[in-house]
């Protein structure tokens, strides 16, 4: 399984005042060095068994995104980072929430599809919990 190992700041390249025009979003993305952290469950839905590369999906994962994201984005960008970075193949076997470690409230993603933009905010995942 590979995975991202979480990291303090976004590339060294990155401009705290750049926006990405490229993404098709209502709003474009302020890339920022600071991070903000997310947790996110994966819960096993199913009791079929699983494939043999997916037994290692569900529990508690830390996911840091761009700062600057809303939490709508936020929760968007992690869990598509999660699903880029740790690929379940049989992700309908799984009910995936994404939650505030601060408040403790889900946050709900939005349902635009991904853009490129939101894709490089996600900065790493890590398992934190079974």
């Amino acid at each position: 399984m590979n995975t991202n190992r979480l990291s303090d700041e976004i590339d060294d390249d990155d401009d705290d005042h750049s926006y990405d025009d490229s993404c098709k979003c209502a709003e474009p993305v302020r890339r920022s060095r600071r991070t903000r952290v997310l947790n996110l469950s994966a819960l096993r839905r199913t009791r079929h068994k699983l494939q043999f590369d997916d037994r290692d999906v569900p529990g508690l994962w830390r996911v840091e995104v761009n700062a600057a994201l809303g939490e709508s984005q936020a929760a968007r960008c992690a869990l598509d980072g999660f699903f880029e970075t740790i690929n379940p193949l049989q992700p309908d076997c799984f009910i995936f929430t994404v939650i505030d470690p601060d408040t403790g409230f889900e946050l709900l993603p939005d349902g635009e599809p991904s853009c490129k933009s939101l894709a490089r905010s996600f900065i790493g995942v890590e398992r934190i919990g079974r």
